[in-house]
């Protein structure tokens, strides 16, 4: 459904011109007007920029498929993405619709990478202890051989002994610190120049032309892959307009300052396709990914992908029975695995979801909404290869003969890797998302028009009032009655200035008390955020030990060597550790309800409506408690005016990020040992600042509305008088013209109503 926006604007357009006609007797109010039109216009133009761009993540671990997928359902197979060869150089991508290609690179901070080197620098040394315990037992074990005439035995340490020493004392933030800093040290570049540049731009002439340029940025050897954090592709491929594609690490990137953009993507987006391969199908890691990414993010539409198809058919191939001829064989299979996929998948998700409820768990509904989706099963190769069939390369005729091996006897040909690839489905999983969400974008914007419409024929019908009443007025009135209406209207008003001025103080003090209120709510709630998990792990370790079984009779034992025995024993290794990103996650919902509950708060605590009611009442009360009358339809619109003046600064307190606090000291989520307490540390840290940034804003916007509020309260009635002065002084000039004026005030009213009946028309 297409929203037409060129009939709304042409009849806007036409609105405002006869407005224009009305300007020079009613300034005031035709401004008000042009200045909601204006409003609206901007808003429906808001609506169309999102109506223009679908957002859709891709989702799944390194190796799990991504870059093939999209490669296959972006660029028809071409290898425009490159592949990330481990999570650490698995960057953050958007590929957007541009007229010329380019590439947008962002590296990581100087913060970022000297925390890095921090890790780095304990994985060296933790490598090297356990380098030299090896040495040291080893040169203990020689000692002893050579003691009793025996000869020793000499064992290679191996990168695989020290690792496997080491393993007790390692982590994944250490291993993956480790990787960027050798890859950046490697590969020869200079880190500090490239921080402190921050982004770089790579122009090209196509597609193919910016997938070679990306290598160095990107690719899994490339010399600038360790300092990516984040790339933004434009492609000049008309297929991807109306698209943006985000190719995520994954929320659980080892890189968590990484990790807090791809969250922050990803409650943005649109639809998700969450990609694991079929032979394991959403496993553990994958279901724990999965989890965090999708209802968490607020996304509801979402698809679950099984990568290389084909490698799961040919596994199942010896299940299916033989006397079927390769083709029916080869559909059997082809259902089989799915029917098998979708089964085993379900099973672990209602698992899952029975023990969330057990346990009363509010992430029950997320494993639900797992449930009702069916997997897709997809091949990208497949894909590929029917695209290529005319110009197949070397690599390409290689899996073209493994795709023809799959069931003896049956070979492919371009149609079935077509059908077999699955992609189409994939493109109608996408167009249906679109067409959904242009359908709730027409349906918002068709809202904003009837809200608008309502609100525009309330402003025409205001403007026919005033030019209606202002003929009555020149119709029954002479210049010497305004007069003396202006000099009772005044005194009205001067008599009952301590009354309106009481409204706004009831108000103002109100407010004081829910400020407080509130900030002491937001302190207390702080003892919520501060449940940080922590968690142990026991694993079992085995080390070799030398047994002295004794000299033996006569020194046999001795003389033969076997005196001495190396024997295995085992210990159990516990390991404490807590989760980063749990402590990230608690800071910011603690900042976003805190701010949400400031801002309502706020707008609790002034409630402009219900002042604007009071001022009203009180000002009807003022003119109708008196021994002579006053008409005031007369001077309706003036009030009208004066108190659509009462406002107060916007509670907005805009988007806060206090998790640096704990990004800029762990580059990855999993914190053991000692860390734990600084982990937690810096996480109170992140909490005081919340605490201290909101509380100081808030004071500040408190300050700010009874300062505004105080403002008008002082200059309310003034005003009010001068608008009704000025009103008396025009209708005063026109009586000395009256016919004139009468014939002009009547002309304008067709053209009021042709304004009110094409904005009840928009």
């Amino acid at each position: 459904m297409n929203i037409d926006f060129s009939t709304t604007q042409k009849k806007l357009s036409s609105i405002k011109t006869k407005l224009e006609q009305l300007k020079k007797d009613y300034p005031a109010l035709v401004d008000e007007t042009l200045t909601e039109i204006r409003n609206f216009e901007s808003a429906a133009e808001l609506k169309m920029n999102e109506g223009r761009q679908l957002s859709i993540s891709i989702v799944g671990r390194v190796k799990s498929g991504k870059s093939s997928l999209l490669n296959a359902l972006l660029f028809d197979g071409e290898q425009v993405l490159p592949q990330a060869a481990t999570p650490m150089t698995a960057a953050l991508t958007f590929i957007r619709y541009a007229p010329e290609c380019r590439a947008e690179i962002e590296f990581f901070t100087q913060d970022e990478w000297s925390t890095f080197e921090v890790q780095a620098a304990q994985y060296d040394k933790i490598i090297a202890d356990a380098k030299a315990e090896l040495i040291a037992e080893d040169a203990e074990e020689a000692r002893r051989s050579q003691r009793f005439g025996r000869p020793a035995i000499v064992r290679e340490i191996t990168h695989e002994r020290i690792i496997n020493r080491a393993q007790a004392h390692l982590n994944e933030n250490f291993t993956a610190a480790h990787e960027l800093v050798t890859m950046a040290e490697n590969s020869g570049i200079n880190v500090e120049k490239l921080l402190s540049q921050g982004s770089a731009v790579i122009k090209a002439s196509s597609p193919e032309d910016l997938a070679g340029k990306l290598e160095s940025y990107v690719g899994a050897g490339g010399k600038y892959t360790p300092v990516v954090c984040s790339t933004t592709l434009y492609i000049n491929d008309p297929r991807l307009e109306g698209y943006e594609i985000i190719d995520t690490p994954g929320t659980n990137d080892p890189i968590i300052s990484r990790g807090q953009k791809t969250k922050q993507s990803l409650a943005k987006t649109d639809v998700v396709l969450a990609l694991s391969h079929t032979s394991r199908f959403f496993d553990k890691a994958d279901l724990e990914l999965l989890s965090q990414n999708l209802p968490k993010s607020g996304v509801n539409h979402f698809q679950l992908i099984a990568s290389q198809f084909d490698v799961a058919v040919k596994e199942f191939e010896n299940q299916i029975p033989r006397e079927y001829d390769p083709l029916k064989r080869l559909l059997i299979g082809f259902k089989s695995v799915q029917s098998e996929l979708q089964r085993t998948f379900h099973e672990r998700v209602e698992k899952i979801a029975q023990q969330a409820a057990d346990l009363n768990n509010g992430d029950t509904k997320k494993w639900d909404l797992l449930l009702q989706t069916q997997p897709i099963c997809v091949s990208a190769m497949a894909f590929t290869l029917a695209k290529h069939w005319n110009k197949l390369t070397a690599k390409e005729k290689e899996e073209l003969a493994l795709f023809n091996d799959i069931i003896p006897g049956y070979t492919f040909d371009r149609e079935m890797l077509n059908d077999f690839s699955r992609m189409d489905k994939v493109h109608e999983i996408i167009d249906s998302v679109k067409e959904q969400k242009t359908q709730i974008l027409a349906d918002g914007f068709r809202s904003l028009v009837e809200a608008g419409k309502k609100a525009f024929a309330e402003r025409a019908h205001s403007i026919a009032e005033s030019i209606s009443s202002n003929i009555e007025t020149l119709e029954n009135k002479d210049v010497a009655s305004l007069a003396r209406e202006l000099k009772i209207q005044t005194q009205r008003l001067e008599k009952g200035r301590s009354s309106l001025e009481g409204c706004f103080e009831d108000v103002i003090y109100d407010a004081h008390g829910k400020f407080a209120d509130i900030l002491s709510q937001i302190r207390l709630a702080k003892a919520q955020f501060t449940n940080l998990s922590v968690q142990t792990e026991s694993r079992t370790e085995y080390e070799d030990y030398t047994v002295d079984k004794g000299c033996g009779f006569l020194f046999w034992r001795s003389l033969t060597g076997n005196r001495y025995e190396t024997r295995t024993r085992s210990y159990t290794v516990t390991t404490r550790y807590a989760d980063a990103y749990e402590a990230v996650d608690q800071v910011e919902s603690y900042a976003n309800e805190s701010r949400a509950l400031l801002e309502n708060a706020i707008r609790d605590a002034v409630n402009v409506t219900a002042l604007r009611n009071n001022i009203s009442d009180a000002i009807l009360n003022i003119f109708e408690n008196g021994t002579e009358d006053i008409d005031i339809d007369m001077i309706k619109e003036q009030i009208k005016s004066a108190i659509r003046r009462i406002t107060i600064p916007d509670a907005d307190f805009g988007n806060m990020d206090y998790t640096e606090t704990i990004t800029s000291k762990f580059s990855g989520s999993r914190v053991e040992g000692a860390d734990i307490e600084t982990l937690k540390s810096a996480q109170r840290s992140a909490l005081n600042a919340v605490i201290s940034d909101l509380e100081a804003k808030a004071k500040e916007k408190a300050a700010a509305i009874e300062t505004c509020l105080k403002n008008t309260m002082e200059s309310f009635v003034n005003q009010l008088i001068g608008d009704l002065k000025a009103e008396n002084e025009k209708l005063a000039e026109k009586l000395n013209d009256k016919e004139a004026n009468l014939k002009h005030l009547k002309k304008l009213l067709p053209v009021v109503a042709e304004i009110e009946s094409e904005m009840k028309n928009l």
